[in-house]
């Protein structure tokens, strides 16, 4: 009887220990990702100032879409390859360009969720987007497609 109440004891406490610490591990999560629901704008100036905040922001592996080479007049369809940049070979960006003159940047919100950013380097042929995407109040850099020629 005594070894029946013990191994109800233990349990006891293994559930009650076990549900402290789950609810520990979800305040953790809460501190690492308060939940609000950032404007665009505030993420993008932390995003391009924090190496450490962009890297929590990206998602991984990143996608970049590379446009094919399109030949002929009669192929009109374009197609991509996709590449993925894995999260230690990320480099940080700085994506307003401070020191480039030729860097045209245009911002499409598609919708209150999702942001398109383009870049163009004049006279090159460089043409790339960015897009971001909220997700539960917080937004992400989710892929790139390259259009450059």
């Amino acid at each position: 009887m005594k070894t029946l109440k013990r191994f109800i004891y233990i349990l006891c406490v293994i559930f009650v220990f076990g549900c402290d610490q789950s609810s520990k591990k979800a305040e953790n999560v809460k501190t690492l990702l308060p939940q609000n629901n950032e404007s665009f704008e505030s993420f993008f100036e932390k995003f391009n100032r924090d190496s450490v905040f962009q890297m929590s922001r990206v998602v991984f592996p990143f996608k970049v879409m590379q446009i094919n080479d399109v030949e002929g007049p009669d192929n009109d369809e374009i197609t991509y390859t996709n590449v993925f940049v894995a999260e230690n070979d990320w480099k940080k960006v700085d994506f307003t360009f401070p020191n480039e003159k030729n860097v045209i940047v245009n911002k499409v919100e598609v919708n209150s969720d999702e942001v398109n950013l383009q870049y163009r380097v004049e006279d090159t042929g460089i043409f790339v987007e960015h897009f971001f995407q909220k997700k539960q109040g917080h937004w992400w850099l989710t892929y790139a497609k390259d259009n450059s020629d």
